[in-house]
């Protein structure tokens, strides 16, 4: 009888080198959160194991993971709304060297460049490279 899960990050869909995330994860609940910040190492897969009051499962389920990031560069905005304290006008930038991974671009203001208090304002489709 499965008591419980224990997932790990993997090399592979076997558990190659294999990290323990967290606990065992209650057979009722089936979600684990991942924390922000988790490091990611050479990791390319999640690795699920049955375990009961006797041992762990030997072969795990898996899924896969891809974690990109795709910086942009040289934005620019000229404000043409005349109105104190209002925006308006077309934000422009340079898409990153690699797109391959990049399906969509979210636009958002934030009162810190580290997007603290950020607000999605839009989004806009790879290959695009502004925001009206």
């Amino acid at each position: 009888l499965v008591s419980t899960y224990v997932v790990y990050l993997s090399e592979s869909t076997i558990g190659t080198n294999r990290s323990l995330i967290d606990e065992d994860v209650p057979v009722a609940s089936n979600r684990l959160t991942i924390l922000p910040d988790t490091k990611r190492a050479a990791y390319s897969h999640f690795v699920v194991y049955t375990k009961s009051s006797l041992q762990e499962q030997t072969t795990p389920g898996s899924a896969a993971f891809l974690d990109e990031a795709a910086a942009l560069s040289n934005m620019t905005f000229l404000d043409e709304d005349l109105d104190r304290g209002e925006l308006g006008g077309q934000l422009f930038w340079h898409p990153p060297d690699d797109t391959s991974e990049v399906t969509q671009y979210f636009v958002y203001m934030a009162q810190s460049s580290h997007g603290a208090a950020r607000s999605r304002i839009g989004k806009t489709s790879r290959g695009k490279h502004d925001l009206e």
